[in-house]
């Protein structure tokens, strides 16, 4: 069963607009941007009915909406500086990690720093830093292209699989399944 009509989905983000600063102690300087607009649809899909049960997956998918969108916003296009949620995570991982764990973070971190700057066109400075400039796709949609959790792979193949952030469209219902994990289940009231 496919959503006839899609919900309204909007997202803000504060950009940050003095990461070097905030490293030295100093207070965040914070600008609000959106709202960036989306129709969220929606499909049940493997129904099946047991006796007083409805089970299924569900899949979701996301369009950005121009017209309710911010004026010329485009979330493809416009940058935000915001927290690095991998490099956070990754640092507060290794900091009870060996000597190897602790390099293999490093190393990460820098190589995919300095991909996801490359990227977007900015320069990478070679430190290591808690932000990080994405498009409004990338920080909310999920990292599936992070230069970091990229660069782990590479170094680590035993390292512990991850599992990214959203996608705004499943490329198949298997994805969805493994998302998913589980059907979802709608007590029918039947006895």
């Amino acid at each position: 069963a496919k959503s006839s009509e899609p919900l309204k989905y909007d997202i803000y983000y504060f950009d940050v607009q003095n990461p070097s600063e905030i490293l030295q102690g100093a207070k965040p300087v914070l600008v609000e941007r959106g709202p960036y607009a989306y129709k969220e649809y929606f499909e049940k899909f493997d129904m099946r009915e047991t006796r007083h049960h409805l089970h299924f997956f569900e899949q979701k998918w996301y369009v950005f909406d121009k017209e309710r969108s911010c004026a010329g916003c485009d979330d493809r296009l416009d940058t935000v500086t915001t927290v690095d949620l991998v490099a956070v995570s990754l640092l507060e991982k290794s900091r009870d990690s060996g000597k190897e764990g602790k390099l293999v973070a490093k190393t990460a971190l820098c190589r995919g720093q300095e991909e996801n700057a490359a990227r977007l066109g900015f320069d990478f400075s070679g430190h290591v830093s808690p932000f990080t400039v994405k498009t409004i796709h990338e920080a909310h949609w999920g990292t599936w292209e992070d230069g970091t959790l990229k660069a782990i792979s590479a170094l680590s193949p035993d390292s512990p699989t991850f599992s990214p952030g959203f996608q705004t469209n499943y490329t198949s219902k298997e994805m969805s399944r493994r998302s998913c994990g589980a059907r979802d289940v709608v007590k029918t009231g039947g006895k």
